[in-house]
C-alpha cells in the first residue's frame, strides 16, 4: 500500500466519531468536542498540483526530495492526533475562523522568516510537534528525516526517510489515543529522543 494510504487508514479510523469534507477540499476526521467545540482528531488537506509544489519550492529556495514532493501530491499538509503532530504545506488563507481557516501550517514561512539559524542550507522544516514545538526536517540531499529541538541543532530523533517517519510516528501516536479520540496518559506526545541524543 502507498505510505499516504496508511496515514489515511489511521483517519477514517476516527471517522466513527465525526467527519466533515471542507469546500477547500481538507477533510477532518474524529470531532473531539473535549478538547475544543470545533476541534478534530485530524486534519487530512487536499492534495497540491504540480504547479503549487514547484511554487512552493521557488518560494524556499529549495528542490523538495521525491518523497516529500510524492507527500504533496497526496496531502497539502497534515494535522494529526489533535495537533500532537503537523507536517506543513502551502497555506492560502489567514482568516481566523469558519471553514476557510483550516489550513496547513505555512512551510514558506518556517523556512523563510521562522527559519532556524541552526539549520543547514540542505535542510528543509517539514513540521513540527505541539508538545514541545520540536521541528522535523527532511535533508533535500540523503532525504533523511530528523527532528531537533526550536534552537537546538542535536538531533534527537532521525529516520531514515520521510515517509518511514510519517507512518512510524502515526502507529507510534495511534496508542497513545483511545477510540473516542482522548488521550490515554498525560505524557508527552513527542517521540523519546535516541539514546545519546
Amino acid at each position: 500500500m502507498h505510505s499516504f494510504g496508511l496515514i489515511e487508514q489511521t483517519a477514517e479510523r476516527a471517522r466513527s466519531f465525526g467527519f466533515r469534507q471542507l469546500p477547500n477540499g481538507a477533510r477532518l476526521y474524529g470531532h473531539v468536542p473535549h478538547i475544543a467545540p470545533e476541534a478534530w482528531l485530524h486534519e487530512l488537506h487536499a492534495p497540491l498540483a504540480k504547479q503549487d509544489i514547484t511554487e512552493l519550492e521557488r518560494r524556499i529556495g529549495k528542490d523538495f526530495p521525491a518523497q516529500l514532493r510524492d507527500f504533496f501530491l497526496s496531502a497539502n499538509g497534515v494535522d494529526l492526533f489533535s495537533d500532537a503532530l503537523s507536517v506543513f504545506g502551502k497555506r492560502t488563507s489567514y482568516v481566523r475562523s469558519g471553514d476557510e481557516s483550516r489550513q496547513p501550517y505555512c512551510i514558506v514561512t518556517a523556512n523563510t522568516l521562522d527559519r532556524p539559524t541552526h539549520a543547514k542550507n540542505s535542510h528543509i522544516v517539514v513540521g513540527s510537534y505541539r508538545n514541545d514545538g520540536s521541528l522535523l526536517f527532511v535533508d533535500n540531499e540523503s532525504g533523511e528525516t530528523f527532528r531537533t529541538k526550536t534552537r537546538s541543532k542535536k538531533v534527537l530523533n532521525r529516520w531514515d526517510d520521510f515517509w518511514g517517519m510519517l507512518v512510524d510516528e502515526a502507529n507510534r501516536l495511534s496508542s497513545l489515543f483511545d477510540g473516542e479520540g482522548r488521550r490515554l496518559s498525560e505524557g508527552p506526545t513527542t517521540p523519546r529522543a535516541a539514546t545519546g541524543a
